[in-house]
């Protein structure tokens, strides 16, 4: 069988990433596929998500950083493997991988963007690899039809195939339909820094009437750099009775079913797995319709799906779901609906059917 080798920044990484890598390794072993990963980085001593015991881990950077250094090693460590496709998670490591299998012809190559083509995150070594990708790979896997358009119109690639990530959270054995007098818990998740709007979203509530501001709380699950922030923006426009920062959260999957709908006010995404993660808990979503993945996922029939960055639009969308429980019941209902699309039986068998094409 295939030797599947996992390309990533820092294994121990808690993100959204981390987990939606382990769970396709997981899968491919478990087919019968020979895997490992190779990490650039090992911070923790301990892994965050559950990996099958018989995956090897490669640790690249023992010592102080050093690219050439790296780029050795990567390659003492495919030389000695000889791995039969080895996959990039995330475009920022591609130029290691280009340098690093220059003459192993058996080697296939494939760059898995996590993000969106539009923006780098300020890590020029991402366009690089991304160029790299486009141009040198086997194949470059992407999380949205909106990215492959992307990825075409910039860099001209025809190597593109989308897979999306799949929900990974618990399913509610039934849509959580409202009950007359439950709290009406609003809820945001995801690092408190600017891609995720969080300040824009405060500004959406600060336009909600007091009267409709009664009628529901909004709790903020995640952390990060913008906190002190945000925290100082509800106190000084008086709104800690009905806004809450919930922190880094370990029982997510109960707090989205404790909830009444799910808000997005992300700047820009490459996915928005927790979008989908409430979808699966039969949350209905408010959504800006920002670069890539909320449009694709809800379309207009699943959530409400307004203009990016329009406070306005957030703060209207929100007094519907808030004062309209019918209406939010009938989103919850096929939001639960569409959530089955993503599920690992769904996409998973996608991740083997790309590898047997590589080889035909």
């Amino acid at each position: 069988m295939k030797h599947i080798a996992f390309f990533i920044s820092d294994i121990s990484s808690t993100g959204g990433t981390e987990r939606i890598s382990f769970l396709v390794a997981n899968y491919l072993q478990n087919l019968g596929y020979k895997v490992s990963f190779l990490t650039l980085n090992k911070k923790n001593n301990e892994l965050f998500f559950p990996l099958n015991e018989n995956i090897n881990i490669h640790l690249i950077r023992e010592q102080k950083k050093s690219h050439f250094g790296d780029l050795l090693k990567i390659r003492r460590v495919f030389k000695k493997n000889n791995f039969d496709v080895v996959i990039d998670v995330d475009s920022v490591l591609t130029p290691y991988t280009f340098l690093s299998k220059f003459g192993l012809k058996k080697t296939k190559h494939i760059v898995w963007e996590h993000f969106n083509a539009a923006i780098n995150l300020g890590i020029k070594r991402r366009d690089l690899g991304r160029y790299l990708g486009a141009r040198y790979a086997d194949r470059c896997v992407v999380l949205t039809q909106e990215d492959k358009q992307q990825w075409q119109s910039k860099f001209s690639a025809e190597n593109v195939t989308v897979i999306y990530n799949p929900v990974t959270t618990q399913y509610s054995e039934f849509p959580i339909l409202f009950k007359p007098g439950k709290k009406k818990i609003i809820l945001g998740v995801g690092r408190l820094a600017e891609q995720k709007g969080f300040d824009l979203l405060l500004k959406s509530w600060c336009e909600l009437s007091p009267s409709i501001r009664a009628q529901a709380v909004l709790h903020i699950a995640g952390d990060g750099v913008d906190k002190q922030k945000l925290v100082d923006y509800v106190a000084h426009h008086n709104l800690e009775s009905n806004v809450k920062f919930l922190g880094h959260c370990s029982n997510i999957t109960e707090i989205y079913k404790n909830s009444y709908a799910y808000v997005l006010s992300s700047r820009f995404e490459g996915f928005v797995l927790s979008l989908l993660e409430a979808m699966a808990s039969g949350l209905p979503v408010v959504s800006y319709d920002c670069p890539c993945g909320p449009k694709e996922l809800l379309s207009t029939e699943y959530g409400l799906l307004v203009e990016k960055n329009n406070v306005s639009a957030l703060a209207a969308a929100l007094e519907k779901i808030i004062t309209e429980t019918d209406l939010r019941d009938q989103f919850a209902l096929k939001a639960f609906e569409r959530s089955f699309d993503f599920t690992p039986d769904a996409i998973l068998p996608q991740w083997s059917k790309l590898l047997g094409e590589l080889y035909e």
